[in-house]
């Protein structure tokens, strides 16, 4: 029987709460019953193990309507974090996780979890088809309605971390020229170097002036962690 919970568990577990109604999957005892001990079995784990995690990532998609916390983990939240923006990533991943499991493949650490590289590799095999004609896709994707949790940010604050930088990334050696937005100023983004989910604050010291590359790098890239500690040494700089 196997106690301890991998990212990859978590993320197959996230996948299956965000593929039911939150109400069916919580109250519907007989399905939320089936739903467990199926992944009970899929993941060597008791399905008392498995129905407390499911309830905390519930707790995380429905912005605590549903679902319990007490007992999640930075894992769980870092999970939902990554993929609640982004199912179609998450699918993916998901079910690369769960075939692995099926066939009991050695390399489930090595799981191949990079969802641009897959479609990279898509794009360079129809390419070399010569395949171009836009025929695959949904012409009328599903609608979902969610409960989302979201932090108060104040407007203000904002504006004076765009007129602090100039307007300009502030990622060292950053060469972005910021298009024209929409009320006529130059388009930069502000973001927040220690997370508001994480306890971080609403403050001209907790934010940085990014261009939207690096502010997707920042949240998602390889070296985010790194561009964290830089951005906030910068903060800490100034202070001082």
């Amino acid at each position: 029987m196997n106690w301890e919970w991998k990212r990859q568990e978590i993320i197959l577990l996230f996948y299956t709460v965000c593929s039911y109604p939150p109400a069916k999957f919580n109250l519907d005892k007989d399905n939320h019953l089936a739903i467990t001990n199926e992944l009970a079995g899929l993941l060597q784990k008791p399905p008392s193990m498995v129905s407390e995690k499911t309830q905390h990532l519930l707790y995380l998609n429905t912005g605590g309507k549903y679902g319990k916390w007490s007992g999640g983990t930075k894992v769980d939240r870092e999970v939902f974090e990554e993929f609640n923006e982004d199912k179609e990533r998450l699918s993916f991943v998901a079910t690369k996780i769960k075939e692995d499991l099926l066939n009991h493949s050695s390399n489930y650490e090595d799981i191949f979890a990079d969802f641009g590289e897959a479609e990279a590799k898509e794009i360079e095999r129809l390419t070399k088809e010569g395949w171009t004609a836009a025929e695959i896709g949904n012409s009328a994707p599903s609608i979902q309605y969610r409960i989302i949790k979201q932090h108060d940010r104040i407007p203000t604050v904002s504006a004076i971390a765009k007129l602090r930088a100039g307007f300009k990334c502030e990622i060292q050696g950053c060469d972005y020229k910021p298009f024209v937005g929409t009320y006529n100023l130059p388009y930069v983004e502000v973001h927040h170097i220690n997370r508001l989910a994480d306890g971080g604050e609403d403050t001209l010291k907790n934010m940085a002036c990014l261009c939207p590359k690096h502010h997707r790098e920042v949240h998602f890239g390889k070296e985010k962690e790194n561009l964290r500690k830089m951005l906030w040494e910068k903060r800490t700089t100034e202070t001082e």
